[in-house]
């Protein structure tokens, strides 16, 4: 069956576009960072500012293809980052530990203003003060009996945790309740919702109460990454909080975005829904602009570490902050200028490569298809210019995507 020579030009054009449109859309692609971020837990509602920057464009929109890798048992996430294994990581205040400690690392942003660590007990087994935990079975995670949180809160009420008795993490809030262990480390963003459920009565021991009021979560990144490429850490940044201040005025949506592609943890949409709620408490973004970073509340937290005896001692805690020393100079706005000039131009000169060959094709095509008739048709030319407007219509498209990624990077 013959094919209209219409219909047979009509499919050549849409497949001609078509593979255009894909030659944009795979260097538009490869212009793209790709980093990976390292979740400190599971995933939940705690790092729901990291999904809404991925879920809403704010990652893609700085340049940037981010996978959200969750925590695996044994992991050390700060290692993560020094191995580059990880571009970037959330962490506790442990950061500043490792960073006393000499390892080169940065503080990006601070996203809750208080750890959600605390002790969780039954009501009946009468813990309610710091030395009430002598001769009971603390149930905390290998970690944990060297977090920073717990080493100072012992430190600070007279505490020598050589007396006190440590049993292993089960992760059952049910634990203080069977018996399995008197105290047990908990977030209280997530176990007491449990307790709450079942109607069980409990007691926290909170480590801001007794004199110990730490950051919680943080976002961290490599010293060499902050100085090698300060403006993808910039931008890096800049996208997660965004994302953060989405998350905390549409809690509904980001519960919905968990349980629909990150609720490996199996949470329930009411447990989410708590947590939601004790985060906004943390994270306080009435109060404190999103991701702020006092230093002079660091400074304390850093001597708080050094009077429990870890770590040295740092004058300038400033340097461990990153953003407060980076002022770019006119010589690294060239350099960046320059790297991305070339990586434009790279995509540019492919896509109108591209076109050039396709053009050239079409024309030799039409050249041939001309010669087995006596003369160059009306139609053909009006097929022609048809074509040749949309070839530069979309080539018009891809060079304005382009060149607006590498403006809005």
């Amino acid at each position: 069956m013959n094919i209209p020579k219409q219909d047979f030009f009509m499919k050549k054009l849409l497949l001609i576009i078509s593979l255009l449109f894909y030659i944009g859309q795979t260097t538009a692609f490869a212009a793209q960072n790709q980093v990976t971020l390292q979740l400190f837990w599971k995933h939940q509602f705690e790092f729901a500012g990291y999904y809404a920057a991925k879920d809403h464009g704010f990652y893609e929109d700085a340049g940037l293809d981010v996978k959200i890798r969750e925590y695996q048992s044994g992991m050390d996430v700060n290692e993560e980052v020094l191995s580059d294994r990880a571009e970037f990581a959330t962490v506790s205040s442990s950061a500043t530990k490792n960073y006393l400690e000499g390892q080169p690392i940065k503080l990006l942003a601070n996203i809750f203003k208080h750890s959600a660590l605390v002790l969780l007990s039954h009501r009946d087994a009468g813990i309610r003060r710091p030395d009430d935990l002598y001769g009971k079975r603390l149930m905390l995670t290998a970690q944990e009996r060297t977090a920073v949180e717990f080493i100072s809160f012992f430190a600070k009420n007279g505490i020598d945790p050589e007396k006190l008795s440590f049993v292993d993490h089960n992760f059952d809030p049910m634990a203080i309740v069977d018996g399995s262990a008197d105290v047990m480390s908990a977030y209280i963003t997530n176990q007491p919702f449990i307790l709450q459920q079942n109607n069980i009565p409990y007691n926290i021991l909170d480590p801001a109460v007794y004199g110990v009021d730490f950051y919680g979560d943080c976002l961290i990144t490599s010293a060499k990454l902050s100085e090698e490429d300060p403006e993808l850490v910039k931008v890096f940044k800049e996208a997660s909080l965004k994302g953060w201040d989405y998350a905390l005025q549409h809690p509904e949506e980001i519960i919905e975005l968990i349980l629909n592609e990150y609720n490996t943890s199996n949470k329930s949409r009411d447990a989410l829904r708590y947590e939601a709620t004790e985060t906004a408490k943390l994270i306080l973004p009435e109060i404190y602009p999103l991701g702020s970073i006092a230093p002079e509340r660091l400074r304390r937290i850093a001597n708080a570490i050094n009077e429990a005896g870890i770590g040295k001692s740092v004058s300038d805690i400033e340097s461990f902050i990153f953003g407060l020393e980076y002022e770019p100079t006119n010589e690294d706005t060239a350099t960046e200028d320059s790297k991305l000039s070339v990586k434009m131009f790279t995509q540019i000169a492919l896509i109108f490569i591209s076109v050039i060959i396709v053009v050239f094709l079409l024309l030799r095509f039409l050249s041939k298809a001309s010669k087995k008739s006596d003369e160059f048709t009306f139609q053909k030319k009006k097929y022609l210019i048809i074509i040749i407007i949309a070839l530069f219509l979309a080539f018009t498209v891809l060079l304005t995507r382009i060149v607006l990624l590498g403006i809005f990077r």
